[in-house]
């Protein structure tokens, strides 16, 4: 979810688009204990994380002149019914533009490894460090210089071609691995 809003927003929004998430799973944890889990829980979750979004860059005015564009592309953007089965396929797509987004050659190989698994991933900044061995101070600063690159940089979600693909395979290959690893043999749960 959080790579298809940051698809939505605009990658200099990935703190918002990760706030979304987090909203949208404390309403889950709120409501669902009450009035059942949804058939499609999936779905339930996308909805709720757009609607969130929207009020989010309504209410924040976040982006200043771009807030009429961002809501226009978030009312835009398909929004999948509760019941579309392909929904888990959709976000798939977003996720790996994301892994390819935070592997741009602008970032660090380190920052770009470490953006990948918190923002696709949803690690934590210890389960990162740990993947590192390294300090977790380290990676927070990581994670904060790769943002900032993101946003200063203007990156984009745009997919690579080519041999611009071919630049980023590496690291999108790493966060693949590391991810794989961490669910192999998780440490938190």
């Amino acid at each position: 979810m959080v790579a298809h809003l940051t698809r939505l927003l605009g990658p200099a929004h990935i703190d918002l688009a990760e706030e979304t998430v987090q909203e949208t799973m404390l309403r889950a944890l709120q409501t669902w204990p009450y009035q059942g889990v949804p058939e499609n829980a999936a779905a339930w979750l996308f909805r709720v994380a757009h609607n969130v979004a929207i009020d989010a860059v309504r209410r924040n005015q976040i982006a200043g002149e771009k807030t009429d564009a961002m809501v226009a592309e978030l009312f835009r953007a398909p929004l999948a019914a509760l019941d579309d089965p392909d929904i888990e396929d959709q976000l798939r797509d977003d996720e790996l533009r994301m892994i390819f987004m935070c592997c741009h050659p602008e970032i660090s190989r380190d920052g770009s490894v470490a953006l990948s698994l918190k923002t696709v991933g949803g690690f934590s900044v210890r389960e990162i460090a740990r993947a590192f061995l390294a300090d977790d101070a380290a990676i927070a600063q990581r994670l904060v210089r790769a943002k900032r690159k993101i946003r200063e940089g203007r990156l984009t979600l745009d997919m690579p071609r080519g041999a611009e693909l071919k630049r980023r395979l590496d690291s999108v290959l790493e966060v693949i691995y590391l991810i794989f690893n961490e669910g192999y043999a998780a440490h938190e749960t």
